[in-house]
């Protein structure tokens, strides 16, 4: 459903990107970074693809077909 909407959950994130929920969540903790910010939908906070996109071109990476 929130594919639709163009957001994805952390574990989907970090499927995408190829890497594990703690190594997101360490990206996320690190300023040098610049990870994107979450948004909230509902209870729930999630990622835009659209920026986890735009990030990890800035950074040389893409993200991993699906």
């Amino acid at each position: 459903m929130f594919q639709r909407m163009g957001v994805i959950t952390a574990k989907e994130a970090a499927t995408l990107i190829g890497v594990s929920r703690a190594t997101l969540y360490r990206w996320e903790a690190s300023p040098e970074l610049d990870m994107p910010e979450r948004v909230r939908v509902g209870k729930r906070t999630s990622f835009r693809r659209e920026d986890l996109q735009h990030w990890l071109n800035s950074m040389g990476g893409s993200l991993a077909e699906e």
